[in-house]
């Protein structure tokens, strides 16, 4: 039975990871969220191959606990980690690099980065000695097509700082994952959703202006442009890719489809 571990799966892409993952019985899936007790939606899926496990992953021993959770479960192997855990803010979608000019603002580029970047690190070698262990040995980073240096550049993006800059760093660590464990069978590959409907509304008039701002730079770009995807179909076309890949795409950076087209 193939095993999983999804990050960040009370909710969105996470949650439909587990829910696409668990609707195959033959798949074990450990959904980690960070509060049980406001993850009704996985709970509500109500099947037998699905553990719900509470971890923050900007708490190193509480991801660390959650592994050895796993580990109990499974005898000590894990085939496949989907880390998507992550965190946006959206007021600072809002600002350009030279309008942080106070101690607030860099806290909220502090807790994006440790969720976003230092939440990878904790979760990759938390899940490290499973991996090494289980049968495909695939590492997925859900990363996001806006940390792509040139689609930044051509569409002239300046705005969303801390969630590129940590996503990118992100990437980085996939990449030095993929470096240091080079023929070890791993594959450490990040993988941008696409841009998606993640079903949480149109959020308050900062949010919409970050939105406004960013498909504006977008269209720029892409004047055919339609807009977002579904949960459930950037959700399935990544677990198409994950399904294919091997370890030649270690330390890449792709989209859902496997390629290099964010749009």
């Amino acid at each position: 039975m193939p095993s999983y571990v999804v990050t960040g799966a009370a909710r969105g892409i996470g949650h439909e990871f587990a829910k696409q993952l668990s609707a195959n019985a033959n798949n074990t899936v450990f959904a980690l969220v960070r509060n049980k007790a406001t993850s009704q939606k996985v709970e509500a899926l109500a099947r037998p191959n699905i553990y719900l496990i509470e971890a923050d992953v900007t708490n190193y021993a509480a991801v660390k606990a959650a592994a050895k959770e796993v580990s109990d479960i499974t005898g000590g192997t894990l085939d496949v980690l989907i880390h998507n855990a992550a965190d946006i803010d959206p007021e600072g979608a809002l600002f350009v690099l030279s309008e942080y000019t106070d101690d607030s603002q860099v806290e909220h580029f502090t807790k994006t980065f440790q969720t976003n970047a230092l939440g990878a690190l904790h979760a990759a070698n938390s899940f490290l000695s499973l991996l090494s262990a289980g049968a495909t040995r695939k590492a997925i980073l859900i990363s996001s097509g806006i940390a792509s240096q040139q689609l930044n550049e051509a569409a002239g993006i300046a705005t969303h700082v801390p969630y590129i800059v940590s996503k990118t760093a992100a990437n980085t660590l996939w990449w030095k994952y993929a470096i240091e464990f080079k023929d070890r069978g791993f594959t450490f590959l990040a993988m941008s959703p696409g841009y998606v409907d993640s079903g949480s509304g149109p959020g308050d008039e900062k949010e919409q202006e970050g939105v406004r701002k960013l498909e504006a730079a977008i269209k720029c770009l892409v004047p055919n442009f339609k807009g977002k995807i579904t949960m459930e179909e950037s959700v399935r076309d990544q677990l198409e890719t994950i399904g294919r890949v091997g370890p030649e795409y270690s330390g890449k950076f792709v989209s859902q489809r496997g390629n290099q087209e964010w749009l």
